[in-house]
């Protein structure tokens, strides 16, 4: 399998459809602040990952979304 070196950037639904005119107010309702790991796994594994969206995301993260 060949990568095309590129990252995937996980949005919320709510920052994802933020991103379209008349509905930028939606970025406030994102509630994935935070990685959550599947229970009594492998810190790897995840039940649902943060919202990598500019907006709200940790400043030290390195892959993250424009808001705009």
């Amino acid at each position: 399998m060949s990568g095309s070196g590129t990252t995937a950037v996980t949005l919320s639904a709510e920052c994802t459809v933020a991103k379209r005119p008349g509905f930028t107010q939606l970025h406030g309702r994102c509630r994935q602040t935070k990685d959550i790991p599947v229970h009594h796994s492998a810190p790897h594994i995840l039940l649902q990952r943060r919202c990598r969206c500019a907006c709200h995301v940790e400043a030290a993260d390195p892959v993250t979304e424009d808001c705009s």
